[in-house]
């Protein structure tokens, strides 16, 4: 059985991040190893990892009609997001299907 680092918890207790609000989030890879891409010139040169974030970032808001880009940036070894979920924010018929943090989780700090 695999034993997970026990974390601290950045979320406020008994709030519910599915209420519409705005939200930054920050998602780190594994050991901070650069897997989406380098710096080139001062420019972000994505590799086939980053490249696949950046269209499952389009496919989840797509996806679900209730989530609200403003700005969405990948990093070498990072992605940061500013996301606004309006409305209802509780559409989850197809929540957990093809998104982007299915997509990230192997390489997630963990």
């Amino acid at each position: 059985m695999t034993r997970f680092p026990v974390r601290k918890l950045n979320l406020l207790s008994g709030y519910d991040y599915g209420c519409p609000n705005s939200y930054f989030i920050t998602i780190n890879a594994k050991n901070r190893i650069p897997y989406f891409g380098e710096i080139y010139n001062g420019e972000m040169i994505q590799n086939t990892l980053g490249q696949i974030i950046n269209k499952q970032r389009h496919l989840l808001f797509d996806q679900y009609g209730y989530l609200k880009m403003d700005v969405f940036i990948i990093i070498p070894d990072h992605v940061h997001a500013i996301i606004h979920i309006v409305g209802n924010g509780r559409d989850r018929s197809l929540h957990h299907q093809n998104n982007l943090f299915g997509v990230l989780l192997p390489h997630l700090t963990g």
